[in-house]
């Protein structure tokens, strides 16, 4: 599968807050084989703006794409999770991330906070249904208590996409369930696709 963690570096997240995000992040993949017949996991860091550090094609092995998770530096400024979810549209699951054909692809957000609205601000609906219509699952974690279940909640695939948690103690168990049906879930889509494609 193809898996993309959208980090909010914003000046909310303290340097320690990040390194456990890093951390969840590092945690999570460790669940599944990244390799070059593998899976493949690309990184977005978003604050005031949104970069992708790091693409499908830039590690083929797990301690390679942890030491790189682990070296992410703090990005402070404001929550533009409009641009992390355009970023990874067009650099990660576009022809730029080089997308392939027939694989399962999901995309986590992460953010202790809200969208900030400046006037500028793209529709979260917007962004996020073009990510969708790509056949990615989007799955929004917020940790913390001033995250916005609402907008969670339109950026996600479904309702059962959103997870909300006090605190990063315990967030892998919590999201651990959620990729693996999104993981059984593609299964069945894909194995639907070769037999269409075999007829």
């Amino acid at each position: 599968m193809d898996v993309a963690f959208l980090i909010d570096s914003s000046g909310s997240i303290s340097f320690r807050n990040l390194r456990k995000v890093k951390n969840f992040v590092v945690e999570l993949v460790s669940k599944f084989d990244i390799s070059p017949g593998g899976s493949r996991a690309a990184v977005v860091v978003y604050s005031t703006r949104a970069t992708t550090r790091i693409r499908f094609t830039d590690y083929s092995n797990y301690g390679s794409f942890a030491n790189a998770v682990q070296s992410l530096r703090h990005e402070p400024g404001y929550t533009r999770i409009d641009l992390a979810l355009q970023r990874a549209y067009l650099d990660v699951f576009g022809s730029r991330g080089k997308p392939r054909f027939l694989v399962p692809k999901i995309a986590f957000v992460l953010t202790d906070g809200e969208q900030t609205r400046d006037g500028n601000e793209l529709s979260l609906e917007m962004v996020s249904d073009r990510l969708k219509k790509k056949g990615v699952r989007i799955i929004s974690i917020g940790i913390g208590k001033r995250v916005d279940k609402s907008q969670l909640t339109v950026i996600a695939s479904s309702e059962k996409d959103v997870v909300i948690a006090e605190s990063f103690d315990g967030l892998v168990s919590e999201v651990e369930p959620l990729f693996q049906s999104a993981c059984k879930g593609n299964e069945g889509w894909f194995i639907l696709e070769l037999v269409l494609l075999t007829l």
